[in-house]
């Protein structure tokens, strides 16, 4: 309940920055004085209605069409393999781009985000748990075949989805090693990207990675992709039900400006009781 009041209270902020023509300055002064365009990296879990598991991991149709449209209309998406030939050229895109993921492997992502994706034409990136495929309420490999075939892209997210810090090392290589081997081998494609389970990550598993021949790997650190040195520590921003001035202000960054701790700090204030 603590963390869907969090999420609310950031939307509402979110929308008064926004309605408020905060968002819109900050774009706008971006434009004219920015010294380098920026890439945001988003990533959803489900597109759908909540079901038993965490309500936070969800977007709504409705939500996902609208963000989806706002990105058509106001922003340049870009494909996840395009983003990493900027990153390792060391280059700057000539606008602010946005790249668009998600986790885990939902069937969800094919029923009802990859529709939509096809509508307005966007590229977007699907990190799978391989051992998880087939699944109740995971997609197959027949829908990620025919995803891979037509503009939607795969990265490896282990196997069975553990917290990969908090298990030995050699276990950790195989869950890594076997996604990537298995992902290969069902879309005859090289996997070279991966996103962490949870997030959590640390330097021997970074170290794992690199050993393994991977690129880069995604973490859920918020911020643009443009901003770090490290490719195996890239931030991607996190997208819940928005509302269209939250989205906005998500894309511009306007959160970046205020203190982390003092966001953090007013919305847990507001949710104590």
């Amino acid at each position: 309940m603590r963390k869907i009041m969090r999420k609310n209270l950031a939307n509402i902020f979110g929308t008064v920055l926004y309605l408020t023509g905060f968002v819109f300055m900050r774009n706008v002064l971006r434009k004219y004085f920015a010294k380098h365009a920026k890439i945001r990296i988003l990533f959803y879990h489900h597109v759908g209605l909540p079901g038993d598991d965490d309500p936070n991991l969800y977007v709504s149709p409705a939500a996902f069409e609208r963000q989806m449209r706002h990105l058509k209309r106001d922003s340049k998406v870009i494909s996840f393999d395009e983003l990493m030939s900027f990153l390792k050229d060391k280059a700057y895109p000539e606008q602010d781009c946005v790249v668009i993921t998600f986790d885990d492997g939902w069937k969800d992502n094919y029923e009802v985000a990859y529709p939509i994706l096809k509508k307005y034409g966007f590229p977007a990136t699907i990190f799978v748990a391989t051992g998880l495929v087939g699944k109740k309420n995971m997609l197959t490999w027949e829908q990620i075949l025919e995803m891979s075939n037509d503009g939607i892209s795969f990265g490896a997210h282990s196997v069975t989805h553990p917290h990969l810090t908090k298990i030995d090392l050699k276990a950790a290589r195989e869950e890594i090693l076997n996604s990537k081997k298995e992902l290969e081998e069902q879309i005859g494609k090289k996997v070279s990207w991966f996103a962490y389970p949870f997030g959590e990550f640390n330097s021997e598993i970074i170290k794992i990675l690199k050993e393994l021949d991977f690129e880069c790997a995604c973490s859920v650190i918020n911020g643009s992709a443009t901003r770090i040195e490290d490719l195996f520590i890239l931030k991607r921003n996190g997208v819940g039900n928005f509302s269209q001035g939250a989205f906005a202000a998500r894309l511009s960054g306007v959160f970046e400006m205020f203190p982390a701790n003092l966001i953090r700090r007013l919305i847990e204030s507001l949710c104590l009781n």
